[in-house]
């Protein structure tokens, strides 16, 4: 055997590379069109609704991130100020004769490894010089102490560059080349060879993946510098979970050195309401007089952020991205957000309007008021346009909640001076009609209880501009269950493959596409899913015989005869085997020959089910039975 092909052999995986990527198909399923959007109604929409529909949704997410950005942009500013402002607090407290024996400390919680950090000026009598480390710089003391002073040293360099009046004497040649030892006796020269102090703060990214016996000994080893003058080191230590967690992993000799002189900011509470707040607002302030928040969609996004309290901020906006997405590619009716393009409102669009719940109740209301029966027929009809200028004058009708909620905020902090509020959860309660019991939480708001009493309307027609979660259709976009989903299109393969319009516009167009292939996909399942359709019933342990002969018998054994027969005598297929297929195919008897050939998708189907993680057999050396592993409604 040739050793590429030994070499092949005992490969343990395979990849394979599909004929067609997913561009190609969707170039097949929405024609010539560019766009992601697909034509709503049935494929029946126009082209200039699905243009329209996608230039709207681009509108309104750039706002809404125009707006984001300088949020985001204000709370960094924020955040790196007041760790520059801690730093330079820290190493502005002058040692004393008991705090010269530790350390400075800074720690900061709920940080990431993208949390910038900026070091106070350097001054007259001191540099201030920034070493950041990271995990992968610290495999062993030796090289994360070479680290660190050659940081140090390359800070220096910069300084030098920026302003070569920093250093007014020529070094000593042989002082220089001590410092590149990269060795403690580096801090020892600092000051004589700088003429100036050290401040070092070493930012220790991610510090909790960082091997404990290293960053000890490091720690350890630098106490050596507490005995220096003119070296302060100030640690910054960023931590993901809380400060006892992390201590357990630390000497008590260590814990002391860094405990004394320390102080925590806590990122996550400074990223908490103030900056959602803030988010949901513009959000809000974005759609305003366009889109409705339905209770279900708030209550979705509260319990989310509530079981995610690190990356709140992320979260939201993931979640507002997406639903803002999911409202324009689903619903034809978003189009008419902007009341300029009522020109395509047609027959479509009329046939729908009269099922909505609003409009539904609307009649109802009108009947109750004993309205003449001509004018309700004449606004079901449509006749002489009435149900649609109906339409039209509810599409500029306002909706009073987001006015409400600006009123409402503007009480809270600038006359009651409330600022630790949920701004999603009051809205949630606006929509609910308890807006005075979530308020009720703080006492100064009894005063205006008149101004908070509010009642949420329905304007008619507005399901069809309101961003829900119906069928948690959000929630499994966002969160979604990978083996829900893959019992899910292992069940209903048309889920992920593409559909038989689009692979007839393929054959047309493309002959690598055999008619056979569409012929036989219209049959049977794919191997692995008329494989898993017989799986889901049988017991937890399944006879590998009686298993085989439940899938022989749920095959179209004729049809596939005949099609395998009918295409072997054409000229659709060209292979070396061909002739020799043909004569096996003629001289078996059909149940004979279909036995083989289930045999044969019967073996790769069941390999195919073991692979994805669904079938035990490693227990049964004789392979006669194969254990189930259980999952949801399995």
């Amino acid at each position: 055997m040739e050793l590429a092909a030994f070499t092949e052999s005992q490969k343990q995986s395979f990849v394979y590379t599909p004929k067609f990527n997913r561009s190609t198909i969707e170039s097949y399923d929405n024609g010539s069109s560019s766009l992601p959007f697909v034509k709503l109604f049935g494929g029946l929409e126009s082209d200039e609704s699905v243009m329209s529909r996608w230039a709207l949704y681009n509108k309104l997410h750039a706002d809404f991130h125009s707006s984001v950005d300088a949020i985001l942009d204000s709370i960094d500013r924020e955040v790196v100020s007041n760790i520059s402002n801690t730093i330079g607090d820290l190493l502005a407290n002058p040692p004393t004769v008991t705090s010269r024996n530790y350390f400075k400390t800074l720690i900061l919680l709920g940080s990431d490894a993208e949390t910038q950090i900026e070091v106070p000026d350097d001054t007259e009598e001191c540099f201030n010089v920034l070493v950041d480390i990271e995990p992968k710089d610290a495999p062993n003391l030796r090289l994360l102490l070479k680290r660190v002073i050659f940081k140090v040293l390359e800070a220096m360099d910069v300084k030098l560059q920026s302003d070569p009046h920093v250093f007014p004497e020529t070094f000593d040649e042989d002082l220089v080349r001590s410092l590149r030892l990269y060795d403690m006796f580096f801090f020892e020269l600092f000051q004589p060879t700088y003429k100036r102090k050290l401040n070092l703060i070493v930012n220790l990214k991610e510090t909790e993946t960082f091997y404990m016996n290293v960053l000890q000994e490091f720690i350890d080893l630098m106490k050596a510098t507490l005995k220096i003058d003119g070296i302060q080191v100030c640690y910054v230590l960023n931590l993901t979970t809380n400060v006892e967690k992390f201590e357990n992993n630390l000497d008590q000799s260590i814990i002391r050195a860094l405990s004394y002189d320390l102080k925590t900011i806590d990122l996550s509470s400074t990223k908490s309401y103030k900056y959602s707040n803030l988010i949901f607002q513009s959000f809000l302030d974005c759609v305003d007089r366009k889109l409705n928040l339905s209770p279900k969609f708030v209550k979705f996004v509260l319990e989310k952020m509530d079981n995610n309290t690190n990356q709140n901020l992320q979260l939201l906006l993931k979640i507002l991205d997406y639903s803002l997405m999911a409202y324009f590619f689903n619903n034809p009716y978003s189009t008419f957000i902007d009341v300029a393009n009522i020109n395509l409102l047609d027959e479509k669009y009329l046939d729908r309007l009269t099922k909505c719940q609003t409009f539904l109740n609307f009649v109802e209301s009108m009947v109750n008021s004993k309205a003449s029966s001509e004018e309700i027929i004449s606004l079901l009809n449509n006749e002489n346009n009435t149900l649609e200028q109906f339409f039209v004058d509810f599409l500029v009708a306002e909706n009073p909640i987001n006015d409400k909620l600006h009123q409402i905020v503007d009480i809270l902090e600038n006359k009651l001076n409330i600022y630790d509020y949920n701004l999603i959860n009051l809205y949630y309660h606006m929509l609910n009609n308890r807006l005075v019991d979530y308020l009720s939480e703080w006492e100064a708001c009894a005063e205006y209880r008149e101004e908070f009493d509010f009642e949420n309307v329905q304007i008619v027609f507005q399901e069809l501009f309101t961003l829900d979660n119906n069928n948690g259709l959000l929630s499994q976009a966002l969160f979604p269950f990978f083996r829900t989903n893959l019992e899910d299109n292992l069940l209903n393969s048309e889920r992920i493959l593409p559909r038989s319009k689009v692979i007839k516009n393929m054959i047309s167009v493309d002959h690598e596409i055999r008619e056979l292939d569409r012929q036989l996909n219209e049959l049977i399942d794919p191997l692995i899913s008329q494989v898993f359709t017989l799986y889901r019933e049988a017991r937890s342990f399944i006879n590998v015989y009686d298993f085989f002969v439940a899938f022989k018998e749920s095959l179209p054994k004729a049809e596939i005869h005949n099609l395998l027969k009918t295409a072997l005598d054409s000229d659709e297929i060209v292979t070396k085997v061909k002739d020799k297929s043909l004569k096996i195919i003629e001289e078996m008897e059909e149940e004979e020959y279909m036995d083989k050939l289930a045999l044969v998708w019967f073996i790769k189907g069941l390999t195919e089910c073991q692979y994805i993680g669904i079938l035990k057999t490693q227990r049964y050396q004789s392979y006669e039975i194969v254990e189930k592993i259980i999952w949801r409604g399995i």
